[in-house]
């Protein structure tokens, strides 16, 4: 286990989330790219469905992670490696949470900026944020995390 303790993420989610929500509405109120007649019935439906899974996955991993005393915030020092829970299926349970949370937004408000939104989420998330906290992670705990990598997919 190498001695670097924590690390400073370039790219912080939860505030790329919040700020992309507020440019999703911005957007919404410049030029209203909202859903088909057809969606708008069904909207709430799914928006509530997204919220649901989100809040039970997020919740289920942010539990994993206080249960082995690792913190959640994104580059503080990790003490444990978390493979248990929902850790065994996804190296990145919370991120699943966050975009799932993008996509009930989507849905509230009916928009497909939300949906465009979501994809750059995704995207911030894949190619910025978890390959710093792999890096990190395997710094840290070296064949450990390697071992647990090669066994758990990145998303599902």
């Amino acid at each position: 286990m190498s001695e670097q303790k924590a690390y400073s993420p370039k790219v912080h989610p939860g505030l790329t989330f919040v700020i992309l929500l507020g440019l999703c509405y911005w957007a919404q109120w410049l030029y209203p790219l909202s859903f088909p007649e057809k969606v708008q019935d069904h909207r709430f439906w799914f928006a509530g469905a997204c919220l649901s899974i989100g809040t039970i996955i997020g919740g289920l991993a942010f539990m994993a992670m206080k249960k082995c005393g690792t913190p959640v915030e994104p580059g503080s020092e990790a003490d444990k490696l978390v493979t248990c829970g929902l850790f065994r299926f996804s190296r990145n349970p919370l991120y699943i949470a966050l975009l799932f949370w993008s996509l009930a937004f989507a849905g509230f408000s009916g928009s497909f900026w939300f949906i465009f939104g979501t994809l750059y989420l995704f995207f911030v998330l894949n190619f910025m944020v978890i390959p710093q906290e792999e890096k990190y992670l395997l710094k840290r705990f070296g064949a450990e995390y390697e071992e647990y990598r090669k066994k758990v997919r990145r998303w599902v």
